[in-house]
């Protein structure tokens, strides 16, 4: 069970969720969007999405290929950005 549960992370590694890029774009949309959203949530939004952007800005200039372990914080970030952005839709809608 270990070596499929190995070999299925394997594949999942050559796929786009191991690629930082895509969570920078992801983080760089809520943050740009939580503009459009007056509330609470959508603030919050705005400020956990730049922190973790912020994290991983100077890793370019430190490590030429970056590593997923080195942008965790990032991608904990972008879930719970996004997660504060689907309340902040709910809230502004009602």
């Amino acid at each position: 069970m270990t070596a499929r549960f190995t070999r299925a992370l394997d594949m999942l590694s050559e796929t786009g969720l191991y690629r930082p890029w895509l969570y920078v774009l992801l983080s760089t949309v809520v943050f740009l969007a939580s503009f459009r959203i007056d509330a609470r949530p959508a603030f919050l939004a705005r400020h956990i999405a730049l922190s973790g952007l912020l994290y991983v800005a100077p890793l370019p200039l430190i490590a030429p290929s970056v590593e997923f372990r080195y942008t965790i914080w990032l991608f904990e970030a972008m879930v719970v950005a996004v997660a504060l952005m689907v309340v902040a839709l709910r809230e502004s809608r009602a």
